[in-house]
C-alpha cells in the first residue's frame, strides 16, 4: 500500500469519525448546529478568546428559544442546553434524583481541597449536605452577624478617614473584595485579616493567587469540563499546591489553638470543629442525632475543603454583587435616593447608629436592588448537571443517555424579554411583588443561586455580606462616577465560569451629613 493511499485512508477515517461524533445529537433527534467545527465543536469563539462559554450559551438561547432543548459540542463532548423553564425546573427540582451531580471530576486523595460540597456527588454529597445545613441556619447566621459587623465598621472607618484627608475616589471593585476577604477570613477561618487597611495582608495575597489568570488554570478548567475522564486519569490538581498548603496550615493552627486553649467563637470554624468532634451541629441535635451518628465525623481535611469552598464561593458573589450594585446606583441616582431613604428610616430605630440583624432584614428595597443586580449580572452565569441514568423529558419524546452533561444558560434566561420586561434596565421594583422578578409563573428562570436541593447553601450568608456592605456605604455617603462612563461593563473573555471583570470601578463618595 502506497503512502498516498495510506494518507487517503487515514483522512477518510478522521473525516468519518469527526462526522460521526459531531452528529450525536442529530442521531438522537435533538436540534443541533448544522456544521460544528473540526476538533472544537461549537466553541470556536471561545478558543479565539472573543467569547466565554456563557456568552456562547446566551447567544444559543436567544437564537434557539423556540427549541426546548438544543445540543452542542464542547470539542467532541455532547452537551445538552436546556432553554425551557419548565424542563429546567424538572432537572433542578422535580427529577433531581436523576440530576443531583455536577459531573465535575475530583481526586480526594491528591487534591484534598476539591472534596467540598460544590463538587462532590452521590451519597457523599447528601451526607455532607445534611451536616452543613444547620451551619447556615438563621440562628447560626445571627450569631455570626457581629463578626460581619466588625468588618463593615472597619470599612466605614477607612472611608471616613480617607475622605477627611481629601481622598474621595476609590476603586470599589478592589475595596469590596477587601471587605469580603475580611469577613470570610473572620467567619470561616477565625482570623482577623485586616485586609481593608493592610495591602500586604496574607489573605489578600491568597485571594489574588486563587483568582489569578494563568495558562495552567485555564487548561485545568477546560479539561474538567471538556475531558473529565482524561482529567481523572491524569490525576490533575484543581487547586494549586501552594493554595492547599496555605488553607490546611491555617485550619490546622486555628483548630489546634482553639482546642488547646478552650477557645470558642460564634463562627463557621467553630461549627466545623463541632462536626469534627461530635459529627453534628447542636442546632439539629434533638431532631437528627440518631441519623447523624451513622455518618462519620469530619476530618481536618474535611474542614479545610469546606473553608476553601466558603472562601471561593463567598468571595466573588458578594464582592462583585456589591460592585455591580454601586455601579447601577451611580447610573440610576433616583434609585440610590430611594435606598438612602429606606436606610435613613430604618436607622431612626437604632440606638447606637448600627444596623442590627433584624434591621438589615427589614431593608426590603435594598434587597430588591441586590436581586436585580444578580438578575442582570448573575455571578455564576451557567448551571451544570449530569444525568445518572437515561432520562426522557416530561411531555416530550426527547431522551438523553446516562452521563450526559446538562447546561442551563442563566444569562439567556435572565436577559429574556419574554420573561423580564426591558431586561437590561435596572429596575428593582420588579422584585417588590414577585420573588422571581417576573409575572411568569411556570418553571425556573431566576436562578442566581441555582434551585432545588443543590441551591447554594451560602445564599443567605452572601446576601447578608452584600447587604450590610452596601448599607454601611450608603448610610454615610452618596456615590457617583468619578469619570465619564463609556459603554457597558466589559467582562473577562477568558473566565468561562464567573461573570468577572478587570475593569476598574472608580467611584467618588460624598458624605451625606
Amino acid at each position: 500500500m502506497g503512502i498516498v493511499t495510506t494518507l487517503v485512508i487515514i483522512l477518510f477515517i478522521i473525516f468519518f469519525l469527526n462526522r460521526y461524533f459531531l452528529s450525536y445529537w442529530r442521531r438522537h433527534r435533538i436540534p443541533q448546529n448544522d456544521n460544528p467545527n473540526f476538533l472544537i465543536g461549537d466553541i470556536k469563539k471561545m478558543f479565539s478568546g472573543k467569547s466565554t462559554i456563557y456568552d456562547i450559551l446566551h447567544d444559543i438561547y436567544m437564537e434557539k428559544k423556540g427549541s426546548k432543548v438544543f445540543g452542542i459540542y464542547l470539542s467532541y463532548r455532547p452537551v445538552l442546553v436546556i432553554n425551557d423553564p419548565v424542563l429546567i425546573q424538572d432537572v433542578l427540582i422535580k427529577d433531581f434524583n436523576t440530576f443531583h451531580d455536577r459531573g465535575l471530576p475530583i481526586n480526594e486523595e491528591k487534591d484534598i481541597l476539591s472534596a467540598h460540597l460544590f463538587t462532590l456527588g452521590g451519597q457523599k454529597w447528601r451526607d455532607l449536605r445534611v451536616k452543613l445545613g444547620p451551619v447556615f441556619s438563621s440562628g447560626k447566621l445571627k450569631g455570626m452577624y457581629p463578626l460581619i459587623q466588625n468588618s463593615a465598621k472597619d470599612l466605614e472607618k477607612h472611608l471616613m478617614e480617607n475622605v477627611k484627608k481629601g481622598n474621595d475616589v476609590f476603586e470599589f471593585r478592589d475595596l469590596c473584595a477587601r471587605l469580603t476577604i475580611d469577613i470570610i477570613s473572620s467567619v470561616a477561618f477565625g482570623v482577623d485579616s485586616h485586609c481593608i487597611n493592610d495591602k500586604n495582608s496574607a489573605f489578600r495575597d491568597f485571594a489574588g493567587k486563587i483568582f489569578e489568570k494563568c495558562l495552567r488554570m485555564l487548561v485545568i478548567g477546560s479539561l474538567m469540563i471538556f475531558c473529565p475522564k482524561l482529567f481523572s486519569k491524569l490525576k490533575f490538581r484543581s487547586v494549586p499546591l501552594q493554595n492547599e498548603l496555605f488553607v490546611t496550615e491555617m485550619v490546622k493552627n486555628t483548630v489546634e489553638y482553639r482546642e488547646k486553649n478552650d477557645v470558642k467563637r460564634k463562627d463557621l470554624m467553630q461549627l466545623l470543629i463541632q462536626l469534627k468532634n461530635d459529627g453534628y451541629v447542636s442546632v439539629d441535635r434533638d431532631e437528627q442525632t440518631e441519623k447523624q451518628q451513622q455518618i462519620r465525623k469530619f476530618t481536618m481535611n474535611d474542614i479545610a475543603a469546606q473553608c476553601y469552598l466558603f472562601f471561593i464561593g463567598g468571595f466573588d458573589t458578594s464582592s462583585s454583587t456589591m460592585t455591580f450594585c454601586l455601579y447601577e446606583f451611580c447610573k440610576n441616582q433616583e434609585i440610590q435616593s430611594k435606598v438612602h431613604s429606606e436606610i435613613d428610616k430604618i436607622l431612626e430605630n437604632s440606638e447606637d447608629g448600627d444596623f442590627s440583624y433584624e434591621m438589615l432584614n427589614d431593608m426590603k428595597y435594598l434587597e430588591c436592588c441586590i436581586n436585580e443586580s444578580l438578575r442582570i449580572y448573575p455571578i455564576a452565569p451557567l448551571l451544570m448537571r449530569e444525568t445518572n441514568k437515561d432520562y426522557t423529558f416530561s411531555g416530550t419524546n426527547l431522551t438523553v443517555e446516562k452521563d450526559t452533561m446538562i447546561l442551563i444558560p442563566l444569562l439567556g434566561l435572565h436577559h429574556d424579554p419574554d420573561i423580564f420586561e426591558n431586561p437590561m434596565e435596572f429596575n428593582p421594583d420588579r422584585f417588590l411583588d414577585s420573588p422571581t422578578g417576573s409575572g411568569k409563573s411556570k418553571g425556573s428562570f431566576y436562578l442566581p443561586f441555582g434551585d432545588g436541593p443543590r441551591r447554594c447553601i451560602g445564599e443567605r450568608m452572601g446576601k447578608i455580606q452584600a447587604k450590610l456592605g452596601l448599607a454601611t456605604i450608603l448610610s454615610k455617603f452618596h456615590v457617583e462616577f468619578a469619570e465619564k462612563q463609556v459603554g457597558n461593563i466589559k467582562f473577562d473573555p477568558t473566565n468561562h465560569f464567573l461573570l468577572a471583570t478587570d475593569q476598574p470601578f472608580n467611584f467618588k463618595i460624598t458624605p451625606r451629613f
